[in-house]
This record gives structure tokens, C-alpha cells and sequence, in this order.
């Protein structure tokens, strides 16, 4: 059960704090379990394909784990979960803390 409130908190705390996202909820929340879904998969993946495929140590498969899953994560939140923060923040990029262009 822990996991499952951890995805919870975690996109409270990605849509709030990290992307600051105002965009409906709903369906940034359904891409968000996604990711998360594709996440477990792609460790799984990662650890067949380290100590199986290539005949590693496990730990060699954490590493890739580790390195793999939180780059990929950003990208996949930054790109299609928060998409529409993400533009908003972009086209606010030329403007001051008031909204106004500089002179």
C-alpha cells in the first residue's frame, strides 16, 4: 500500500512544486500512473537484460535502474504528463514577475 500512496504524494508534490502545473487534473493524473506503470516495466526489463541477457552481477542491474529510470522519468513528466506547465512556463519566459515584457 505504501507504493501506491507514494504515487499519490508524489504527483501532489511534481504538479505543485516541480512543474506547477494548473492544467486539469484529471488526465495529467492518468499519464502520471501511466509513467509510473511503464517505470516498472522498464526495470523489470533492465534487470533481465543485465543479469540474464548479459550475465551481470544484480547490482549492475540497480545501477542501470538507477540511472535509467530518473532521467526518464523527468523527460516523459516534463514532455507529456505537466505538457501544457511546460508551455505555459515557456511563453511566460519573456515576461517579469508582473506578467510584463521587458523594456
Amino acid at each position: 500500500y505504501a507504493y501506491v500512496v507514494s504515487i499519490f504524494v508524489n504527483f501532489a508534490g511534481q504538479r505543485r512544486f516541480t512543474f506547477r502545473s494548473d492544467a486539469s487534473l484529471l488526465p495529467e493524473a492518468l499519464r502520471f500512473c501511466v509513467v509510473h506503470g511503464v517505470n516498472i516495466g522498464v526495470s523489470w526489463l533492465i534487470a533481465l537484460v543485465v543479469v540474464q541477457w548479459l550475465g551481470l552481477h544484480f547490482v549492475f542491474g540497480i545501477l542501470a535502474t538507477l540511472l535509467v529510470i530518473p532521467l526518464s522519468t523527468y523527460v516523459l513528466l516534463n514532455l507529456w504528463v505537466f505538457q501544457n506547465a511546460t508551455k505555459r512556463v515557456k511563453a511566460d519566459a519573456g515576461t517579469d514577475s508582473h506578467g510584463a515584457a521587458p523594456k
